[in-house]
């Protein structure tokens, strides 16, 4: 009797060890799982104090009417081709490039219709557009 005593008891022993393996176990998962998602997305831009994380895009055909009227209007030159971080209700940090391979940054404002080149105290780029650069990378060359 006293073996079987001491069997379950070696059992129940074991068991309450295992229990609490795995639930430390499914502890630890839940960790790794909250540290990766706390895991922040770095700002593309700081624009007056305010980072912003959507990615440079091309604008709407509405958005391309409207800013390259204004930036017409403002004599803004070499801004031929030009991507937008919207900012708020038509406000826009634009990225302006003559070239493809460099950028000057603008504010624009299309209800008032203004735009001005934006200084390194207003606006911090953290990340330039990357399409055309990437277009530019996978260009074809030239056929003989």
């Amino acid at each position: 009797m006293k073996n079987i005593s001491l069997g379950k008891f070696l059992i129940i022993v074991v068991g309450i060890i295992l229990l609490f393996r795995i639930i430390g176990n499914i502890t630890a998962e839940k960790s790794e799982v909250k540290e990766t998602s706390q895991i922040k997305q770095s700002p593309i831009i700081n624009y007056m104090g305010k980072d912003y994380f959507e990615n440079w895009r091309e604008p709407t055909t509405d958005e391309l009417a409207k800013i390259s009227s204004v930036l017409i209007r403002q004599q803004t030159r070499q801004c031929a081709n030009f991507y937008v971080i919207e900012t708020s209700a038509n406000e826009y940090a634009v990225a302006c490039t003559p070239d493809e391979k460099t950028f000057k940054y603008y504010g624009v404002w299309t209800s008032a219709q203004k735009s001005g080149e934006l200084s390194a105290d207003i606006i911090k780029v953290y990340s330039e557009p990357n399409h055309i650069r990437y277009i530019e990378k996978t260009r074809l060359p030239p056929h003989d």
